[in-house]
């Protein structure tokens, strides 16, 4: 019996472990700055901050992120010789239930920041 529970503990483990690192690729992409909206108390929310939840569903190519709740902007920065001053916030889709990082933020950031422009794409918060 108690090899079972270790086993069963084991599992939990590795799955939490899997879900941090998971959690932790959707704020990092690569190498772009991340700006934390509110670096202490998220004003409104009454539980603590906690790492996104990224689903399993990835019908359509599209990566859905939820329970957001440490809003952030991930900048997307031109290259020197290409930036031409302007900048413009990305806000995903998903029907305010999920985030579609991915198509309707990062994908776009990073074309705009190609044309010159620096780009914010917006983690708001989510259920």
């Amino acid at each position: 019996m108690s090899l079972l529970i270790d086993v069963i503990l084991m599992k939990e483990i590795h799955v939490t472990l899997l879900c941090i690192l998971i959690s932790s690729f959707a704020y990092s992409q690569t190498d772009h700055e991340i700006l934390y909206l509110w670096p202490a108390a998220v004003p409104g929310e009454t539980g603590g901050k906690a790492p996104p939840e990224i689903s399993d569903n990835r019908r359509g190519g599209v990566t859905r992120i939820s329970m957001v709740t440490n809003p952030a902007l991930v900048v997307y920065e031109p290259s020197p010789e290409n930036r031409n001053g302007a900048a413009v916030i990305i806000c995903p889709g998903g029907g305010y239930s999920i985030l579609a990082v991915h198509h309707g933020g990062y994908a776009v950031a990073d074309w705009l920041s190609q044309l010159g422009y620096t780009a914010f794409v917006l983690h708001y918060r989510v259920p």
